[in-house]
């Protein structure tokens, strides 16, 4: 079951959800910042954004119910959310250089988002403004929304919240990162390339890879990959393609989310 069902198990849980329990980072957290340190790949920080915090812990329609009958206590659990992420991570982007961040929402369907776009103004747009806020004077400056869905209704409010990218671009519901990219410029894109067609292999795949990744890695801010997990319909066979395709893309040495 999910454990909570009322407000009352909100704040009972709230009780063991303490972001400064010195368990929450390991032991050897110094020897690793050191380690971090002379790195030279990127290294990011992952947790769930400010809907998912409710999805992970409310049974969903009891959740969807809440945002109908209760937006107070909604908004409660996204300002505790808000508190626990940046008191959680005030240590980490302190001792380390952090690339990016991904918050997980998966808050959209084939339809739409999953939440108004007034509601995502009202509620998550100030608190992702503070969040990113606080990630961006620490350094970090890439800071990317995972959902899929048409999360398009969504993406002005993002930018205005100071979220930087979007990842994966459904292309059933869709997020043509060709059409994104002509109205976003400046949005930094992960995914995109349909998996359906990748999995038909041949002629199909090598178009959906050429006729997107070019003009996207041209442009910068775009990182090509599946427009979600890759399906199980792809063959290993048409992932050697793909991989091929990618390696010899006009522009491959351009991927970047830097502009």
């Amino acid at each position: 079951e999910f454990p909570i069902k009322t407000r009352s198990d909100f704040h009972a849980l709230k009780t063991r959800l303490n972001p400064e329990d010195p368990r929450r980072y390991p032991e050897n957290w110094t020897s690793q910042t050191k380690a971090l340190a002379a790195r030279d790949y990127p290294v990011g920080l992952i947790c769930r954004g400010l809907l998912a915090f409710g999805r992970d812990f409310m049974k969903f329609d009891d959740l969807m119910i809440a945002f109908a009958e209760d937006l107070e206590w909604i908004e409660e659990m996204m300002e505790f959310h808000t508190d626990f992420i940046i008191k959680l991570w005030t240590r980490a982007v302190s001792d380390v250089d952090i690339d990016f961040i991904v918050l997980g929402e998966d808050m959209a369907y084939k339809n739409g988002p999953m939440i108004s776009p007034q509601i995502v103004n009202k509620l998550m747009v100030p608190r992702y403004k503070r969040l990113t806020s606080f990630l961006k004077n620490a350094g970090v400056k890439t800071i990317i929304i995972d959902s899929d869905g048409d999360i398009r209704p969504l993406i002005p409010l993002f930018l205005e919240a100071g979220i930087t990218g979007i990842l994966p671009l459904e292309n059933n519901a869709f997020c043509d990162p060709i059409k994104l990219r002509k109205e976003y410029p400046k949005l930094q894109m992960i995914g995109g390339l349909s998996k359906q067609r990748i999995s038909l292999g041949g002629e199909s795949l090598e178009l959906e890879v050429m006729n997107k990744v070019p003009a996207l890695a041209k442009k910068g801010g775009y990182i090509p990959s599946f427009d979600h997990s890759v399906h199980p319909e792809v063959s290993l066979v048409n992932y050697q393609q793909y991989l091929k395709l990618l390696n010899n893309a006009i522009y491959i040495n351009s991927y970047s989310l830097d502009r």
